[in-house]
């Protein structure tokens, strides 16, 4: 999984990542040279499915947790 987040974002820094196997790109970051996407927090997946709402995203975490 990948999460888009930028620095600067209320949204994005709500977002616990803690024990989440998740690769965190700041779209922000001078050295990202990809896809902006118009809004973040967005989570993606391997087949590119995506999550743009940062409170599902956390329910989505939070269930992943009490999976381990």
């Amino acid at each position: 999984m990948k999460l888009f987040v930028r620095k600067d974002c209320e949204f994005c820094n709500q977002i616990e990542k803690k024990n989440i196997k998740v690769e965190v790109i700041y779209v922000d970051d001078k050295k990202y040279n990809g896809l902006i996407p118009q809004q973040v927090p967005v989570l993606q997946f391997s087949n590119d499915t995506q999550i743009i709402d940062a409170a599902f995203i956390n329910t989505l975490f939070d269930e992943i947790r009490k999976q381990k």
